[in-house]
């Protein structure tokens, strides 16, 4: 399990291999970051390498 992201020492983003969770809703936010950070899991999962890299 990889933390990606804390509140107060308690994780709220993590990650474990192609798994993303968090205890947040970040589509209520105008911050796109996870959203893409997301795709990008999927992109590498699909074609195996970085969207971006492309």
């Amino acid at each position: 399990k990889k933390e990606l992201c804390s509140l107060d020492g308690v994780t709220v983003l993590a990650q474990q291999e192609n798994i993303l969770v968090c205890a947040f809703h970040p589509e209520l936010t105008d911050d796109l970051r996870i959203h893409q950070y997301f795709v990008d899991i999927i992109y590498r999962v699909k074609y195996g390498k970085n969207k971006n890299m492309v």
